[in-house]
């Protein structure tokens, strides 16, 4: 990834997408309420926007590392969840579902 410019470091911590995200999986994912988690997530999604690098952002316990922020399918711009559990369960699949929707639902701006 590109390191960041104190200019860039400000735009990303203002990006409506990037920002959205966090709110839609921070309900599911509570690491991403500790003020140090999202920030990172958060500058691994800018960057995915302006394409400056592919990502894969674990979102979960990282020992686990079940649920994994990576580009959707149909825009690469864009990011989708990810689930690498072994055994998915329903409840797994009803998130991945849920959450996948909301994310598509978001606008790039």
């Amino acid at each position: 990834m590109t390191p960041i410019k104190e200019g860039d470091e400000v735009r990303q911590a203002n990006d409506p997408y990037a920002n959205a995200v966090i709110n839609i999986l921070s309900a599911d994912f509570p690491d991403l309420r500790d003020p140090v988690t999202p920030e990172i997530v958060r500058q691994h999604i800018s960057a995915n926007v302006r394409r400056q690098c592919l990502i894969e952002v674990i979102v979960d316990d990282p020992y686990f590392a079940n649920w994994r922020l990576v580009p959707a399918p149909h825009d690469r711009r864009r990011v989708h969840l990810g689930c690498w559990r072994l055994n998915r369960t329903e409840a797994d699949t009803e998130r991945w579902n849920r959450l996948n929707a909301a994310l598509d639902a978001l606008e790039i701006q």
